[in-house]
C-alpha cells in the first residue's frame, strides 16, 4: 500500500502537491461543519421542548447568565444562530463542491497529458 500512495506521489507535480494538500484542508473544514450542524440540532431541540432544561443548564454553565435572556429570547437567538450556520454551511459547500470539481478535472488532465507525452513520445 505504501509503494502504491508513493508512486501516485510521484505522479504530480509540485503544483498538484500543494493544491491536494489544500484540497485535505477544505476537506477537513468540510467535515467540521458538519458535525457542527449536526451536533447544533439536538442542543436545540432540547432546549425548545424542555423550558426546565435552561435552567439545568444555567447550573452546569454558571459564567453564561441564560435565565437573564429570558426564554421566548434565547429561543429566538438559538434559532438565528442555526439557521446562519447552515446558511454558511451550505455556502460553503457550494464553494467546496464548485472547488474540487475544478480540481479534480484539472489534475486529470494535467496527469492524462504528461502520462500521454510520457508513452507517446
Amino acid at each position: 500500500m505504501n509503494h502504491t500512495i508513493k508512486s501516485i506521489i510521484q505522479l504530480l507535480s509540485k503544483n498538484q502537491k500543494k493544491r491536494s494538500i489544500f484540497f485535505l484542508f477544505l476537506l477537513l473544514c468540510s467535515t467540521i461543519l458538519d458535525g457542527i450542524s449536526v451536533a447544533l440540532i439536538f442542543p436545540v431541540l432540547k432546549i425548545i421542548t424542555d423550558a426546565n432544561y435552561l435552567e439545568n443548564l444555567d447550573e452546569k454553565i454558571p459564567f453564561i447568565d441564560l435565565v437573564e435572556f429570558g426564554y421566548e429570547k434565547l429561543i429566538f437567538i438559538l434559532i438565528i444562530t442555526v439557521v446562519s450556520i447552515y446558511v454558511i454551511k451550505s455556502l460553503y459547500m457550494i464553494f467546496f463542491s464548485y472547488w474540487k470539481s475544478h480540481f479534480i478535472v484539472k489534475m486529470n488532465n494535467e496527469i492524462s497529458k504528461r502520462l500521454f507525452k510520457k508513452y507517446i513520445f
